[in-house]
């Protein structure tokens, strides 16, 4: 049976999240700013209108017959990757969010960065991925397939609503991004707050690194099982004013 597992499917109704904070590890007393949603046309700025969605795909190595993935590998990208990139890089990226998939097909199994911002943004991070000292090891260790980058002289992606869903109406289309950010914004948080209870040292040797992220991983599961339902879910409903939601399989 083909297991397909989307990050985005876990978190689908948690809205209220928009207004989440992540404290880096590299300097915890930076805080991410959030953007304002862009409410009508007129006012999209002339900077605006040059930011592209952008991805960074890392594929990690996976045997499609294995019964579970290692999803505590992608730990490691967001820890040691992308926090560095959100640090440096906050005041350009405009939007961003993660995406964490594993499927029996050519994508297999994915961690992916996805952010809105200008081409020369986009080129300095790519570069700053790929002179990433870990995602060296990681894939001379074959822990890591590859990476894909986007090709910065070829941009695609410039609404808002470029990523999102075509099923769902354009309103919800060119809401969700700000929705998502919220969502991957209090994932890392999270991860940050168990790295520091842990006490990761990230000059161990690479096995053991696995170990801890996941040890980390399994307490971020515990607390999405725990609390999710009220925390997530209830207040999702609640900013909704507790209205039915329907449900089609």
């Amino acid at each position: 049976m083909p297991l397909l597992i989307k990050f985005t499917l876990y978190s689908v109704l948690i809205f209220f999240l928009i207004s989440c904070s992540v404290q880096p590890v590299s300097n915890p007393a930076h805080q991410i700013s959030f953007p304002k949603p862009v409410l009508s046309t007129s006012s999209i700025t002339a900077q605006e209108l040059s930011k592209y969605w952008w991805y960074a795909r890392f594929k990690f190595v996976w045997s499609e017959k294995a019964d579970t993935v290692n999803f505590s590998d992608n730990l490691f990208i967001a820890h040691q990757v992308i926090i560095p990139v959100l640090d440096a890089h906050h005041d350009d990226i405009q939007l961003w969010r993660f995406h964490r998939r594993a499927a029996d097909d050519n994508a297999g199994h994915q961690f992916s960065f996805i952010f809105y911002a200008t081409q020369q943004t986009a080129g300095t991070i790519f570069q700053q991925i790929e002179n990433n000292s870990l995602v060296k090891q990681l894939l001379n260790e074959d822990i890591l397939e590859r990476i894909r980058l986007d090709d910065i002289t070829q941009p695609k992606r410039q609404n808002i609503a470029d990523t999102s869903d075509r099923n769902w109406s354009y309103a919800i289309q060119k809401s969700w991004p700000y929705y998502i950010m919220g969502v991957s914004t209090l994932w890392l948080d999270l991860l940050n707050q168990e790295i520091t209870k842990s006490q990761l040292d990230t000059s161990q040797a690479i096995h053991l690194q696995r170990v801890h992220y996941k040890d980390i991983n399994e307490q971020i599961t515990r607390q999405w099982k725990e609390q999710g339902n009220h925390a997530f879910f209830h207040h999702i409903s609640a900013i909704f004013g507790y209205e039915s939601l329907e449900i089609r399989f």
